[in-house]
């Protein structure tokens, strides 16, 4: 596709490359730091999206305080969202 539309007389660049500036660094991105606890949540987070990833299900995935965790599933925004809320009430 990329040869095609090039052949046509465009050109074509990665996200990356228009995006440079804009490529959020790692890290806290406002000024309040995480806890211990918010590392630990964040940390368990990142390993359940990354298996639910391996397995393209889920689209979010939150955690507050320990090993209680939510997925985004094919229920919709809105009652994800809804479920969420009670998770972390």
């Amino acid at each position: 596709m990329v040869a095609e539309l090039e052949h046509e007389g465009f050109r074509v660049i990665g996200a990356d490359q228009l995006l440079e500036t804009e490529i959020a660094r790692e890290g806290p991105l406002g000024a309040i730091q995480p806890n211990a606890q918010s590392e630990a949540d964040i940390e368990h987070g990142l390993r359940i999206a990354r298996a639910l990833g391996a397995l393209d299900i889920g689209q979010a995935v939150i955690v507050q305080q320990g090993p209680r965790a939510r997925r985004r599933s094919d229920r919709g925004d809105r009652r994800t969202a809804e479920a969420m809320r009670r998770v972390t009430a």
